[in-house]
């Protein structure tokens, strides 16, 4: 009877489980600010970073991608970031993700007003296009300034765009450039209106006042079964004049020399226009964050001559240089570092590491305590303790409160 009613109760229990409400898994926020240049309500989707505020309320500062047709690009493109900048993964630097939903898109994506091109310019997007002076001037002088007011910050912004949006990348790089540091056009549609924005590439050497701008330019397969690269650039027919405009941007940065634009082109054999964005956003992130990652080998841990301290102070310097804003390695990666040293009695090593985190993080309760820690165990009591009463000083309810406790009890 027993063994009847304990199977009765685990079903019970097991189907109470199951009918429990599901809970919802957010990657984002929607919000919505009014436009006075478009005259309309805009819809933006925002992805922070989980480590942007601290369980004692402080907030750290990001990057901000701007994404163009956020709401068919936003869920890859965060869980992508997420992926590449957490979880033991430093290839990406954290940012915040800012997706730019559409109300009118041929209005907004294009710069200027294009006669009917059939198959590609119908009546009815010739008679809506044109307004992408005012959908930028919204970005600059509204969305931007909305975002930088409400959010905390970093110095450096990506736009990154598909097709139409493509285009618009390459439009603002050229008449705004100095709005975004990094670019990503994916199959943009350079065959618009005459190929003027691909006309005005093709008369700049980018020599002078694209320093520390980088560009990545994704062209998706749009050729017959029939063709290869050779004869589509012979080709003359309307049908292949989307990828042929963008192998011409292509041929055309290629042969520069001594540009100041950091520029990388990828062709997609195996991907469609439709199919592209995905991965040419990966490798488009990739490119202009290259030299992002920390590399580290085992020998630089174990071997007690190494020289893993300056290692990493000057390569987030180099990184700091070149993206033109300061980078600091993540506080969690360099207190486990620190321990690491300590626990291998590289003493040394481990102080540097541990005073680090108090330069870098001057705020941060856990790198005084870590420091205190230090200290404590190779029997420096009176640094511990300034370091413990430091770390109080910064959260009431730190670990220090009882380390502190027990070193005066040692006194």
């Amino acid at each position: 009877m027993l063994k009847k009613l304990l199977t009765v109760l685990l079903f019970f229990f097991a189907v109470l489980g199951y009918s429990q409400e599901a809970l919802p898994v957010s990657i984002g926020q929607i919000d919505t600010l009014y436009s006075n240049i478009l005259g309309e309500k805009r819809n933006i989707w925002v992805h922070i970073p989980e480590s942007y505020k601290s369980e004692h309320g402080e907030t750290k500062s990001f990057p901000v991608l701007y994404l163009l047709d956020g709401d068919s690009h936003f869920s890859y493109t965060v869980g992508m970031l997420e992926n590449l900048s957490s979880r033991g993964n430093s290839i990406l630097p954290k940012m915040i993700v800012v997706g730019i939903l559409n109300t009118d898109r041929t209005r907004d994506l294009t710069p200027t007003k294009a006669e009917e091109m059939p198959p590609f310019i119908s009546k009815s997007t010739s008679e809506r296009s044109g307004g992408g002076e005012s959908f930028m001037k919204f970005i600059e002088n509204e969305l931007i300034p909305y975002i930088e007011f409400k959010y905390s910050t970093l110095p450096y912004r990506l736009l990154v765009g598909h097709s139409f949006g493509g285009l618009t990348v390459l439009n603002t790089l050229m008449e705004n450039t100095t709005l975004f540091n990094g670019y990503i056009a994916i199959d943009p549609s350079l065959f618009y209106n005459n190929q003027r924005v691909l006309n005005a590439m093709e008369q700049s050497n980018f020599q002078k006042g694209f320093k520390h701008k980088s560009l990545f330019h994704a062209i998706a397969n749009g050729m017959e079964s029939n063709m290869d690269i050779k004869s589509i650039t012979k080709d003359t027919t309307v049908n292949t004049l989307p990828m042929r405009s963008n192998l011409r941007l292509k041929e055309h940065l290629n042969e520069l020399v001594d540009l100041e634009l950091k520029y990388s082109s990828k062709y997609y054999p195996k991907d469609t226009h439709g199919s592209v964005p995905v991965i040419s956003t990966y490798d488009g992130l990739r490119f202009i964050f290259n030299s992002y990652e920390l590399k580290l080998g085992l020998k630089e841990y174990i071997e007690p001559q190494s020289k893993i301290f300056s290692k990493i102070v000057n390569h987030y310097k180099r990184v700091s240089n070149e993206l033109e804003y300061e980078i600091k390695p993540e506080e969690q990666f360099i207190d486990i570092i620190s321990y690491e040293f300590l626990s291998m009695k590289q003493y040394e090593k481990a102080e540097q590491f541990f005073i680090l985190n108090t330069k870098n993080y001057p705020k941060s309760y856990n790198a005084f305590d870590s420091l205190g820690d230090f200290y404590r165990t190779i029997d420096a009591k009176e640094k511990a303790r300034i370091n413990y009463l430091k770390s109080i000083e910064l959260y009431q309810n730190s670990p220090s409160k009882m380390k502190l406790k027990k070193l005066n009890h040692k006194k």
